[in-house]
């Protein structure tokens, strides 16, 4: 019986190999086979009654042929849109168009706003004021700073910091001694 499960096991693989072996043939067949993707028209296969009497070069005949293609597609587009009844595509756009309307002026309005937004505001007009109160407004702004100086030298003061104040002359506040 051991005999029988080894013959068969024999045959087994013979088998396997056969089929492998058969399918490399046929792959190697299909890969010498040459079998054109685009077959273009050329003079061999122009019949008599074809042949341009011209003798137009080749290059020029198939750009004429495209051309043709494209304008018989473009009539045919035409053709399909004529067929399409104008109503029905009419009402389906108002109708659509209508639901839009709303937000189409919100849209306008807040477009309008922004560009509102982004004009910039009128310059601003400065009035002459006499010369009396010019004086008066200098020196009290003058006394303000003074003021602020002297509280800084102050704060210099009591911290033990050295401070010289730019408005004040001899006001260095130096305590390190």
């Amino acid at each position: 019986m051991v005999v029988d499960t080894s013959k068969s096991a024999g045959e087994r693989l013979y088998n396997h190999a056969s089929l492998k072996q058969k399918k490399l043939e046929k792959a190697r067949t299909k890969a010498n086979e040459h079998t054109p993707k685009l077959i273009l028209r050329s003079k061999e296969t122009y019949g008599e009654e074809e042949r341009d009497v011209t003798d137009s070069p080749r290059y020029l005949k198939l750009y004429e042929d495209a051309k043709n293609r494209k304008h018989s597609h473009e009539a045919q587009e035409n053709e399909e849109k004529r067929k399409i009844p104008s109503n029905t595509r009419h009402e389906g756009c108002e109708r659509l168009y209508s639901l839009s309307t709303a937000k189409q002026m919100k849209g306008k309005q807040r477009r309008e706003e922004i560009e509102r937004s982004k004009i910039p505001p009128p310059p601003t007009e400065f009035k002459k004021i006499p010369l009396s109160q010019a004086t008066k407004m200098y020196e009290r702004s003058m006394k303000h700073l003074i003021s602020k100086e002297m509280k800084l030298i102050d704060t210099a003061h009591e911290l033990q910091i050295k401070y010289e104040s730019v408005l004040i002359p001899d006001s260095t506040a130096n305590l390190t001694t």
